[in-house]
């Protein structure tokens, strides 16, 4: 069974895909707030201290296994 994908129609009736049918200006976007898991709860980045907020840049963030990584 396949899927179509939607086409979709710019000015002049060119075909656009779906990245460019959900772009948005630069005015129109809003700031991304972070937060993180701090001694039990949340809190949002923005928040730290600056010493925070170094230990936060540092950070190495890594991806674990997957299912189908370890069916040797």
């Amino acid at each position: 069974q396949t899927c179509a994908l939607p086409i979709w129609k710019a000015k002049g009736n060119r075909e656009m895909s779906d990245l460019e049918q959900f772009k948005i200006k630069d005015e129109e976007r809003t700031k991304c707030e972070v937060w993180t898991r701090v001694m039990g709860y949340h809190r949002p980045i923005s928040s730290f201290n600056i010493g925070k907020k170094g230990e936060v840049a540092e950070r190495k963030y890594f991806k674990g296994p997957t299912k189908g990584d370890c069916d040797n």
